[in-house]
């Protein structure tokens, strides 16, 4: 009966993935999405980044593309199976950003890609401003070809310098001092704490269940994300299906016995048993999340706004000191990172693409710094401006904007240009013209900026620090992340690593809602037995040896 009710919801997925790229590749023959009204050229983009789809528009952001550009972005609904359906029929969006360059590759050998080398004239932004990362594509996501097929996103050539990181665990600030503002010392011990805030509020205010956890697995890769998430909180990463431990640069599979990825199972499989956990985790979407925790359900977050915790944190609540912030434990050492020298995630254009100059300019203006300042911070005079002396500062329209008491005049929040679409391809790099950074993090702050809400006055004051990195480095809890840029994986090994992830990925989160620790430890003992036979050892040590090779030879793109 299961495998009935699972073809029975697969068929009409499939179905509709189908139904969507022939009416994607329709609308792209018939010139359905070759232009707007008024002569705007309508990009089609899919962004496999991206949370949202549709025509974008109503917004500052928009506007800025519009008149700058002449176009506007129509996001393509994301997913690996439209993903896969695309490249299987040859028809591309006009600009496609992936996640990794294996996909890129897959592009390229399809004959599917641009050579933006045969286009330079037209990117001056792009070679002008990330030259390494250029050398660095061409060199290593060509194909073996030496030209430029795909550019990264968010390059960089500093570390985050202040503010919040990415990954790191935070609580509901109030509950945590309510409880009593207990020391943790391992990831574990928040398990108990969780379990005393939920006691304390079994429901929101509308009377729906509050939870310690929510999860989801529309970000799995072959195994369960959620659970990887552990190994950037101790010096590390987790990969495909392998951890590397900064502190010692050493490599080990996510299924070794004292794996982070086995400690992170552990770690829901107990807060499942203590009733943290919501039960519709394995069921439900990110978007379904993002409401929940919107809606105040969730206690522990993995990782800060937006993706965290969506809209809860409002200026009503913050100035009431509700929210969420970092609460650390004390064997924590975070992960920094490495500055971005060759970027994220890819884009490239469409070799087949009616719309080739719009899909150029779109891209080039994403390396340009008042291109980048723009889609993020508008133009300047409403969120921005500058003072005599020439240093920028938000403005208090901005600061109403970034408290989320107003909009942009003309629509959006603040970073739409940015998040939106989930790429860009200057990362947090010093303005020229400014000598700040372009996202504002060092900007000087007027006499008119609001002081710090009450939630953020009361962090600062317990913690005794300015933010979240001021903290880590107090306490030496930071690991500087070597520059080791890997190359995508041969066809042999991703093949390899898909019959993997056929088994560790749906086995993880049996062993989350497993019923009891003896059905925990056989499920995962049957999931290393059966993910061995189908080769991730072959996987494991094919990314030890890239990662040894990157640390050693990419030093030259380190610019």
């Amino acid at each position: 009966m299961k495998t009935k009710k699972l073809m029975a919801g697969a068929l009409p997925a499939l179905f509709s993935v189908v139904l969507a790229v022939n009416a994607f590749a329709a609308g792209r023959n018939q010139g359905g999405t070759t232009g707007g009204s008024g002569g705007i050229v309508t990009l089609d983009v899919y962004s496999g980044p991206a949370n949202t789809s549709g025509i974008q528009a109503n917004s500052y952001w928009t506007d800025i593309l519009r008149e700058d550009l002449g176009i506007q972005i129509n996001l393509v609904p994301q997913s690996g199976d439209l993903f896969n359906a695309m490249l299987a029929s040859g028809e591309l969006a006009d600009v496609v950003i992936v996640h990794n360059s294996s996909q890129t590759l897959d592009m390229l050998r399809g004959g599917l890609l641009l050579n933006l080398d045969e286009h330079r004239a037209q990117l001056p932004n792009l070679y002008a401003n990330i030259p390494s990362a250029v050398q660095y594509m061409r060199d290593n996501v060509s194909n073996g070809t030496g030209a430029l097929y795909a550019v990264p996103g968010n390059v960089s050539n500093r570390p985050q310098q202040a503010g919040k990181l990415y990954f790191g665990p935070y609580l509901r600030w109030e509950l945590y001092k309510e409880a009593g503002m207990p020391v943790i010392n391992e990831i574990e011990d928040y398990l108990p704490l969780l379990k005393k805030m939920v006691d304390a509020h079994p429901v929101n205010d509308a009377g729906q269940k509050n939870y310690g956890l929510i999860g989801f697995p529309d970000w799995d890769d072959g195994k369960m994300f959620l659970a990887s998430l552990i190994s950037s909180f101790y010096g590390g990463s987790t990969g495909q299906f392998h951890e590397i431990d900064y502190t010692t640069n050493t490599t080990r599979s996510i299924l070794d016995d004292n794996s982070w990825y086995k400690r992170g199972l552990k770690f829901w499989f107990t807060a499942n048993q203590m009733g943290l956990v919501d039960p519709d985790s394995v069921n439900q979407g990110y978007p379904d999340y993002l409401v929940k925790a919107t809606a105040g359900r969730l206690f522990f977050c993995w990782w800060a706004h937006p993706w965290g915790w969506g809209d809860f944190d409002t200026p009503d609540r913050a100035q009431q000191r509700i929210g969420y912030q970092l609460v650390p434990f004390t064997r924590q050492k975070q992960n920094l990172g490495t500055p971005g020298y060759v970027g994220t995630t890819l884009a490239q254009v469409s070799k087949n693409t009616k719309k080739m100059d719009a899909a150029l300019s779109f891209l080039d203006y994403m390396y340009s710094y008042d291109g980048v300042l723009n889609l993020y911070a508008g133009r300047k005079g409403i969120f921005w401006d500058q003072d005599p002396s020439g240093e920028p500062y938000v403005t208090q329209t901005g600061w109403n904007i970034r408290n989320r008491v107003r909009d942009f005049p003309n629509g959006g929040k603040e970073g739409d240009g940015i998040w939106v679409i989930n790429w860009h391809g200057l990362g947090g790099v010093l303005h020229p013209a400014l000598n700040r950074e372009i996202f504002t993090s060092d900007w000087i702050k007027k006499d008119f900026a609001p002081q710090d809400t009450a939630l953020v006055a009361d962090w600062k004051a317990l913690m005794k620090a300015e933010d979240d990195l001021d903290y880590y480095r107090q306490h030496n809890m930071l690991v500087q992340v070597p520059f080791a840029p890997m190359n995508a994986a041969p066809d042999n090994i991703l093949q390899i690593a898909a019959r993997v992830g056929q088994v560790v990925q749906p086995v993880s989160w049996q062993m989350v809602y497993a019923r009891d620790e003896a059905e925990f430890n056989r499920l995962w003992a049957d999931m290393v037995q059966r993910a061995k036979g189908v080769g991730i050892d072959t996987v494991v040590q094919w990314y030890a040896d890239e990662y040894n090779r990157a640390r050693t030879s990419s030093a030259k793109y380190a610019k």
